[in-house]
């Protein structure tokens, strides 16, 4: 990267850098890490549209896959400290998206209510 490409970091403004492809996942991480203000915001702008597409592939629900987004983000934010970066930080992020979609799953089909009469039906056909 050439000098008038660098950003600092250590820079007390809100934003890593103008141009958000500029510095790399990997550099924004280390500076969240270090609890600049803007590095996780910009991390989340970056990835938001994939994790999006990725959640609403698998839950197929634009307002679930919304928080599914949102609560891969809040994960991904409380455990950055546990990302060791053997891996791109778009991998780690798309596997939490994955598994906060999957759990989304899990609960919307565990918590499916039947009335009582399908229940009924339902208990007499497996009998």
């Amino acid at each position: 990267m050439s000098m008038a490409g660098a950003t600092s970091l250590n820079s007390k403004a809100s934003r890593v850098s103008d141009n958000p492809r500029v510095v790399s996942d990997e550099r924004l991480v280390a500076a969240a890490r270090r609890g600049h203000r803007g590095a996780f915001d910009q991390l989340c702008e970056r990835h938001a549209r994939k994790m999006f597409r990725i959640a609403h592939r698998v839950v197929r629900n634009r307002e679930d896959a919304q928080d599914v987004v949102q609560e891969c983000f809040l994960k991904a934010f409380i455990h950055l400290e546990s990302f060791d970066g053997r891996s791109r930080f778009s991998t780690w992020l798309t596997r939490i998206a994955m598994n906060a979609a999957l759990m989304k799953l899990r609960k919307r089909h565990l918590s499916r209510e039947l009335p009582v009469e399908q229940r009924e039906q339902t208990m007499e056909v497996r009998s």
